[in-house]
């Protein structure tokens, strides 16, 4: 199986698993994954690493499939494949909290990583007019 396939087809389960377990909502098609899975993570501008350069963990910059708002499911209008990195960064902050730090990123308090990540996210819940 690509790499690709096999990364998007193990995400795809793992998310679904964690929307049955947390009933909340999923609705990911099988193949929304790998078309959505882009080269370079689009919060950090770094190569995504798929396969065994990745270790059995996943590295810094494997993709992960993040949800925008944490309070919703995994549903195509909020979802973004980020590098591990910028997943942990955002990690499981409200859509509230994300624009405080994306202030913070505009003020310079943060480092170069953080304020890319919380900027990114800030303009996906912008354009996904999610209300905080």
């Amino acid at each position: 199986m690509h790499p690709r396939r096999s990364w998007a087809t193990r995400a795809h389960a793992g998310a679904a698993y964690r929307c049955r377990r947390t009933g909340r909502t999923f609705a990911l098609d099988g193949d929304f994954l790998e078309r959505n899975l882009p080269l370079v993570c689009p919060a950090l501008g770094v190569p995504l690493v798929i396969g065994r350069e990745t270790g059995q963990g996943g590295g810094p910059y494997a993709p992960t499939v993040d949800r925008v708002d944490n309070r919703k499911g995994y549903l195509p209008s909020n979802v973004v494949v980020v590098s591990k990195r910028a997943n942990s960064i955002k990690s499981n902050r409200t859509v509230q909290e994300i624009r405080v730090m994306a202030d913070a990123a505009r003020r310079g308090e943060l480092e170069e990583d953080q304020a890319r990540v919380f900027l990114f996210y800030e303009a996906l819940t912008a354009s996904v007019h999610i209300a905080g």
